[in-house]
């Protein structure tokens, strides 16, 4: 069991603790309502981690990084939505956490912090490596009517189709964030996002990036809007 203070926020302290959030909302319950606040360091070295939520059982609570380093998360799947967070559903808000040095291999929607995202990201940073196939980002994967602001992600990033720095594909709004990235796939790959059909507004971009068709330093393929942003990149066609 997880310990809660008086006011009903639940303190995530342990690996333990991160591990049993897991298997509850995994088997449905969605925490809608609930903080969880992260109060210490946590290394997931040797740790056979199962994201937080699947597609039938989304986050749909809080979750308070509180300015903690979660390091060492290592994800090795052949399904959809790998990341700390497998899905994250409109309810759901994820703030100040900071993930240092993950591996996180997945299918569809895969990202460092969020695999699919319909919630609230903000104040977050990531480093390490992220792998998947479509919809794959630096750190979530696939932003489905989310909002990401004032995050960061340290990454290398490769794929094969929607894939980018920090969002693989972009179907809600992005500000005040920065990708700093090694990007590489197929089609639609972009420095900060693959795809992009919404609104991405004050991002920075410092990346390589490199891909086959649609390829982009701030975005791969654009039908939505972009306002304010910087690139430094490399960009180059593999074919």
């Amino acid at each position: 069991m997880i310990n809660c203070t008086s006011d009903g926020t639940c303190l995530i302290a342990t690996v333990k603790d991160l591990c049993y959030l897991a298997v509850c909302v995994n088997k449905g319950d969605d925490c809608a309502g609930k903080t969880f606040k992260l109060v210490d360091d946590i290394d997931l070295t040797g740790v056979d981690f199962t994201p937080i939520g699947n597609d039938e059982n989304n986050f749909n609570g809080t979750f308070d990084g509180d300015g903690h380093t979660i390091s060492n998360l290592r994800i090795n799947s052949s399904g959809d939505g790998a990341g700390l967070f497998g899905y994250v559903s409109k309810g759901g808000t994820i703030k100040n956490v900071n993930l240092s040095n993950v591996n996180i291999s997945g299918n569809d929607y895969v990202g460092g912090l969020i695999g699919f995202n319909s919630g609230s990201v903000s104040n977050c940073a990531i480093s390490g490596t992220v792998n998947g196939s479509k919809n794959v980002g630096g750190l979530v994967g696939w932003n489905c009517c989310g909002f990401v602001e004032n995050s960061t992600a340290n990454t290398t990033v490769s794929g094969n189709e929607d894939v980018g720095g920090l969002v693989g594909d972009n179907g809600g709004k992005i500000k005040n964030s920065t990708a700093n990235a090694t990007v590489s796939g197929n089609e639609d790959v972009g420095g900060l996002v693959g795809f992009n059909c919404e609104m991405i507004e004050n991002c920075t971009v410092n990346a390589t990036v490199s891909g086959n068709d649609i390829v982009g330093g701030i975005v791969g393929l654009i039908l939505g809007v972009i306002k304010n942003c910087t690139s430094n990149t490399r960009v180059s066609i593999k074919n």
